[in-house]
């Protein structure tokens, strides 16, 4: 904090409350007041929710951040060379949980005999991601542990000779989010499962893929795929379709920060069977330069 250009030395008070839609003016929490010293023009206050009496407010921290509230802290600083008073107010979000587990990225269906891939991504509540946080992913009695990478996601596989719907669940700091898997289907019994390493790839790194099919068309064929990202097609390529199929593509900078790569091929009958997977690619300059000092 800074007084006409100086450091603040001095004291603080600081009060905390909500504020609710339609309000004028914020609700002050009695017996959470903090006071403190200022010194160089730093202090630090910390509120803990075990101290707040919530008896007391008839109201519960779910109830605050269902209804729109906001939270309130004001803080008050006494120059001790002059007696100068500062005010400042500060209203900020509600969030019942310190992370947001996303797993929209997880497949909604499984193919009986194929992995059952899981990919969750968790974020702190303004969107940015939650480096290296431990995770729990459980299914049916089959359970597995992960830290988020960079871009706060986790990736684990499982294989179990599942025939029926099940639920994903992943945990995190008391946190749980889950997912109702359900069973592929296809009256041709037809199917496409594209799998890959799954990680943040580099521009330049190539990205190896599997196409597993369970049977392989009479009339011969290809397996076709496509790159987007943004919006628009990348790349482009296609593959003999074989029951297993492999094969790579070259990561190029127009596919950052991530994009989509979608597979399929025609059946015996003129269906599209399609799969798709996502792939996170790091962010870096395209551009780099070189700054040298010259002697003269």
């Amino acid at each position: 904090m800074y007084s006409y250009g100086e450091r603040v030395n001095g004291a603080y008070h600081c009060e905390f409350g909500f504020m609710t839609i339609g309000q004028k003016s914020p609700h002050i929490i009695s017996g959470l007041e903090l006071t403190g010293s200022v010194i160089d023009g730093r202090a630090t206050a910390t509120l803990q929710l075990k101290n707040i009496d919530w008896k007391q407010l008839n109201q519960t921290l779910s109830d605050l951040q269902n209804s729109g509230s906001q939270l309130f802290v004001g803080v008050f600083v006494t120059n001790i060379q002059n007696g100068e008073v500062q005010e400042e107010k500060l209203y900020l979000p509600i969030f019942p949980h310190k992370y947001k587990i996303d797993l929209s990225r997880t497949r909604s269906y499984f193919i009986p005999g194929y992995p059952v891939e899981v990919v969750a991504v968790v974020r702190y509540p303004d969107g940015t991601p939650a480096v290296g946080v431990p995770v729990n992913i459980s299914i049916a009695s089959q359970q597995d542990s992960r830290i988020t990478n960079e871009y706060g996601g986790v990736y684990s596989a499982f294989n179990f000779n599942a025939t029926s719907s099940f639920r994903v669940d992943v945990s995190s700091d008391g946190l749980q989010e889950s997912k109702n898997i359900e069973p592929a289907s296809s009256p041709t019994g037809s199917y496409l499962y594209i799998s890959f390493t799954h990680k943040v790839y580099n521009v330049g790194e190539s990205l190896f893929l599997t196409f597993r099919t369970p049977t392989a068309p009479t009339n011969g064929g290809y397996i076709y795929y496509m790159v987007l990202s943004r919006g628009m097609i990348i790349t482009k390529g296609s593959l003999v379709h074989g029951t297993l199929t492999t094969g790579s593509v070259s990561i190029t900078a127009d596919m950052v920060p991530f994009f989509r790569l979608i597979g399929y091929y025609h059946g015996n009958n003129g269906d599209i069977i399609a799969d798709s997977v996502w792939v996170d690619v790091r962010d870096e300059c395209e551009i780099k330069v070189t700054v040298s000092t010259q002697n003269r």
